[in-house]
């Protein structure tokens, strides 16, 4: 659970939105802070080669209130783990700023 413009907003519920979709393999959804105050959300998935980004954009402004909406979607082919095994979100912030 995160805080954002005064919005309590739960990533796993955009997450699980976003995997609902036919062409989406994996998504996970990142904070971005600055000055320690959530600033925005970043939505990476992984999908097919079939997969349409308008259709999910649009799907996700028709179901989700618009503070829950992410600012960005990046489509990367793999998703980087830490050593323990769990998606590593500071490498996804990373690839992110470099795109």
């Amino acid at each position: 659970l995160i805080k954002m413009h005064g919005f309590r907003i739960e990533v796993g519920e955009i997450d699980t939105l976003i995997t609902q979709d036919k062409g989406v393999i994996n998504a996970t959804t990142v904070p971005v802070k600055r000055l320690g105050q959530v600033v925005k959300l970043i939505s990476f998935i992984k999908a097919t080669p079939d997969f349409m980004l308008s259709k999910l954009e649009d799907e996700l402004k028709l179901k989700l209130p618009y503070y829950m909406l992410p600012s960005d979607i990046l489509i990367i082919d793999e998703f980087p783990y830490s050593p323990n095994h769990k998606i590593d979100k500071e490498q996804l912030l990373e690839i992110y700023k470099n795109s």
